[in-house]
């Protein structure tokens, strides 16, 4: 980037923040410990502002009825609490009142039940959302980060945490400080707790010792912050300088053997000076062409990485300005680069590294450190990346000069010097641009020589007469060699154009396979074939079930043999790398990578290691995206199955609670009446007319098969809910069913009309007979419930021979089921628009019993007013259950 040029990504960033609603700003006032003064200090610079015009409102303020904080309270709006226990935060009136600025104690508190969030920390997020300034408290030991942290110094377990991105989201954090020594007094006079919980306190929580270790954890927190905010106003600011408090360190890597001593060099320095450091490898084309030298300079970067820098590729051909734009961009101070004498011959003028980035940078540290002396990898050419050019090639490359020799040679009367010239320099350009660079050179080489052989005098000699010539040669030879390094730049780029372009279709089809997977053994199987696609090697993938590792999948010869799973396993529990590559089991065959997403682990990819190039960084790369995509699929998959598990907990929790709410009354009727019957009998015994005693006794059997009834609904919905509602078989007659369940109802019908129509020859039905006959009564009951007293309920029984099908049917002349409450009437605890009593549960059971036949439950309109509500059932039974044979 040039400099002064803006950043397009910085002006992004500012035209999506000017295009964003309006968001209040949010102050926290952060110390160590309780007793420091943050409310105080919040009091006053509350006071501070109102004073200066601004709308203050105190929206809570936790006083504990301490005399410097009521004091500072005075003269401030309050708004009043909402009535919980303890008394809370009223979010609705405080959105309302839309004070410019609204005062709000204690972040890290747990509101009461039932307020609208659980944690205050997000009433005060939604206020900011709303537009509206909040100013609040904060102790360091509730962030969430340094939880671990708090519990291992100090002993106690701290319940309530704000996570860390409420902070990181803060406009401003102010630290209230206060050394320990002073604290500790404030607190043994009273000025922070009662005396019980002083006494306490200062055996546990505020030992000199915990408070140190808290102090230095809000100090460090509140300079981190600082040093986000600088680097925020850097990037607004679209500063270019390096800017900073604090020494960071840069250092750069490169393919010489002298940089690994550059890189534990820059490590000692950050640990000396503290600092963070960041190692940077700009791979210029001599690294991309250079086979060994991208090996070695891969190698560098690991070990700096293994020192604990913070390691980046970027592709580029200008080292000292990507080394100093890059400092720029992180804000890095201090750059560390290697010294390297000059060896053998080169341009006295050409500035080294280090002057050039001294020349760009004026305000960057630079240390240089110097090698022990050439070395022979560093001196010598890399014999891989130096390949020779092959035959083909050089033959290509003379015939080339040849056809521009022949040419030049018949065209010797009819084309000028400067032609002939023209088509040496074609023939070397084609050369350049189809060639290998060694097959290039040799052919700059051919044609200044049959320039010189065969049109120059003398003529066929390569003396040069006339001085002149030499300057076409060279002038031929400076362009022949230009031309030959930008040929073979352009098909370096074009080479790696074509390779990205390859990755971006991978990935993209690779993302499309993804968002039609159905599983995770779908998702870790696509992940596989493309991982295998893309790096052409054998790949193979796990699955993490239960603490166990199953295998999946394999492309390519498979890795799962006993001597390769320890490492898979070690990869898929500890979440890191493991395998050939790396420090871990490096022995092994293949590279194992967890596929984790926010320290959820899914499984493991292995690839074989061997043909593999798993050192190419854009590969490692390519491979690395490909895992995030899966293990982002598996973590969208795994919190579907835990939304659709929490909806079915809680529907059947609703249906309990229907449940109960529905047969509390209808398991409290008939027993009431039961017992009224019998406490009547048994108190005024032979006192009680016959004919009365004769009707309670009817009464309480009625009432003693209505609740028969009702229970075995409750079982029938049980094994329901259970998937355990499978029918037993037999062949049964379908006469006979209606019969025992109309002979049932007779008996609670109150004398009743209930007329069968059935022909006279047996329907033989394969049906769980028990089951049957509790849908008959469950439909013949809900029709004398609806049907008026003087009307006949009717059931019929009807046999469709071709379709194999027969069809049992209720019918009534009650009100009916409107057309908009037919599907519904079926449902649990599903009731009509008609009031009639019930519990909702006898439709549902006819439903359930005709579909685990294999048939279906439906009600119609009836012609003349009334409804009909059908048994569809086919005869030999539901399909996949064995059909009862037929016994003589």
């Amino acid at each position: 980037m040039s400099e002064g040029r803006p950043d397009p990504e910085r002006l992004l960033a500012a035209a999506k923040a000017a295009d964003a609603p309006r968001r209040g700003r949010l102050k926290i006032f952060l110390g160590a410990a309780a007793g420091v003064g943050k409310t105080c200090s919040m009091l006053d610079a509350a006071q501070d502002a109102q004073r200066g015009g601004r709308d203050v409102l105190v929206g809570l303020v936790e006083h504990h009825e301490r005399a410097e904080t009521l004091s500072r309270v005075t003269g401030l709006t309050t708004l009043p609490r909402r009535p919980t226990t303890p008394p809370e935060l009223d979010l609705d009136a405080a959105l309302a009142a839309r004070p410019s600025l609204l005062l709000v104690d204690e972040l890290a508190h747990t509101n009461a039940p039932g307020s609208r969030h659980p944690k205050r920390w997000q009433d005060v997020m939604e206020l900011r959302d709303a537009g509206i300034d909040v100013w609040t408290t904060l102790n360091v030991q509730h962030i969430e980060s340094v939880n671990d942290v708090v519990q291992r110094l100090t002993g106690v377990v701290v319940r309530e945490t704000v996570p860390d991105r409420v902070l990181d989201e803060a406009d401003e954090i102010e630290l209230v400080d206060l050394p320990p020594d002073e604290l500790l007094e404030r607190l043994r006079a009273g000025k922070v707790y009662g005396a019980d919980a002083t006494r306490r306190a200062l055996v546990g929580f505020f030992r000199k010792g915990n408070l140190l270790a808290l102090r230095e954890l809000a100090l460090r927190r509140a300079a981190a912050r600082v040093g986000e905010q600088v680097d925020d106003w850097r990037d607004a600011a679209a500063t270019q300088p390096v800017w900073t408090a604090a020494d960071r360190v840069l250092v750069a890597v490169g393919p010489s053997p002298h940089s690994a001593r550059v890189v534990r060099v820059a490590a000692r320095l950050a640990r000396a000076l503290d600092a963070p450091w960041r190692a940077l490898l700009v791979r210029t084309p001599t690294v991309r062409e250079d086979d060994e030298a991208r090996a070695r300079a891969l190698a560098h970067l690991r070990l700096a990485e293994q020192l604990g820098a913070q390691g980046e590729i970027i592709e580029a051909e200008d080292l000292p300005g990507t080394i100093v734009s890059y400092a720029r961009r992180h804000n890095l101070n201090t750059v560390v680069l290697g010294a390297t004498q000059r060896q053998g011959w080169s341009w006295p003028w050409r500035p080294s590294l280090s002057e050039e980035v001294a020349r760009l940078g004026p305000e960057l540290v630079l240390h240089g450190v110097p090698s022990a002396g050439p070395t022979a990898a560093s001196a010598s050419p890399s014999p891989r990346g130096r390949a020779p050019a092959p035959p083909q090639d050089l033959l290509s490359a003379s015939a080339a000069v040849a056809l521009a020799t022949g040419l030049g040679v018949l065209g010797r009367g009819l084309l000028s010097e400067s032609d002939r010239v023209m088509l040496f320099l074609a023939a070397v350009g084609w050369a350049a641009f189809s060639l290998h660079r060694a097959a290039a050179a040799f052919a700059a080489v051919a044609a200044i020589a049959a320039l010189n052989f065969f049109f120059t005098e003398p003529y066929y000699t390569f003396w040069v007469a006339d001085s002149r010539y030499l300057l076409t040669f060279l002038g031929v030879g400076l362009i022949s060699a230009g031309v030959a390094n930008l040929a073979g730049r352009v098909r370096a780029r074009a080479a790696e154009a074509e390779g990205r372009a390859a990755q971006a279709q991978a990935l993209y089809t690779f993302g499309r396979e993804l968002v039609s997977v159905t599983g995770p053994d779908e998702a870790l199987r696509a992940l596989a074939s493309r991982a295998a696609d893309a790096l052409s090697a054998a790949v193979s993938v796990w699955r993490l079930q239960d603490g166990e590792l199953q295998w999946i999948a394999s492309i390519g010869r498979p890795l799962d043999g006993e001597a390769e799973r320890p490492t898979a396993w070690w990869a898929a529990s500890h979440g890191a790398p493991a395998g050939a590559g790396t420090g871990t089991l490096p022995n092994a065959e293949g590279l194992y990578l967890p596929v984790q997403h926010n320290n959820e682990r899914f499984g493991v990819l292995g690839v074989r290691a061997a043909g593999a190039d798993l050192d190419d960084p854009d590969r490692q790369h390519l491979l690395q995206t490909m895992l995030d995509q899966c293990s982002q699929v598996l973590a969208r998959q795994r919190l579907a199955e835990e939304a659709a598990a929490s909806s079915r907990a809680a529907e059947i929790e609703r249906v309990r609670s229907n449940l109960l709410a529905s047969v509390s009354h209808d398991l409290r009727t008939p027993l009431a009446a039961i017992t009224g019957s019998a406490t009547t009998l048994a108190e005024l015994g032979d006192r009680v007319p016959s004919e009365r005693r004769l009707e309670m006794l009817g009464e309480i059997a009625a009432e003693a098969l209505r609740l028969e009834r009702l229970l075995e609904n409750l079982l029938h919905l049980t094994r329901l809910d259970a998937g355990a509602l499978t029918p037993r078989l037999e062949w049964e007659v379908a006469q006979d069913l209606v019969g025992v369940a109309v002979g049932r109802m007779r008996r609670v019908s109150q004398g009743r009309a209930l007329v069968i129509h059935a022909p006279e020859e047996p329907i033989m039905l394969a049906a769980d007979g028990r089951l049957l006959e509790q849908a008959l009564v469950n439909l013949i009951e809900n029709a004398l419930r609806h049907a008026p007293g003087e009307q006949p309920v009717e059931v019929s029984v009807e046999v469709d021979e071709a379709a194999e099908r027969v069809r049992l049917t209720v019918c009534d002349r009650g009100p009916g089921v409107p057309e908009s409450e037919r599907a519904r009437v079926f449902e649990t605890f599903a009731r009509g628009s008609t009031p009639s009593g019930g519990a909702g549960l006898g439709l549902a059971i006819v439903r359930a019993v005709a579909q685990v036949h294999g048939g279906e439950a439906r009600v119609e309109a009836r012609e003349g007013g009334g409804a009909r509500f059908l048994l569809d059932l086919p005869v030999g039974g539901p399909e996949g259950l064995h059909t009862p044979e037929v016994t003589p």
